[in-house]
């Protein structure tokens, strides 16, 4: 059975392309095309990215760093 489509959002920043969410998963593709996929993240982390100063460092203190299990794309 084909994935289904993963919704994906620009993100303004120097190194994050997109993010996305769906259920607890967590999509990023950062800007140097490497997507991975994050599993039990709440929604609320991933807003958390589209409200920071910066995303980038949001999201290698409250993701990348945090512990969740992570998958490459």
């Amino acid at each position: 059975m084909p994935e289904k489509k993963f919704p994906m959002h620009g993100v303004v920043s120097s190194s994050i392309l997109a993010a996305g969410f769906d259920n607890d998963k967590l999509r990023i593709t950062f800007n140097n095309g490497r997507t991975y996929e994050y599993e039990g993240v709440p929604k609320s982390v991933y807003e958390g990215i589209f409200k920071a100063d910066s995303p980038g460092l949001y999201v290698r203190k409250n993701i990348v760093k945090s512990g969740y299990n992570a998958k490459k794309l």
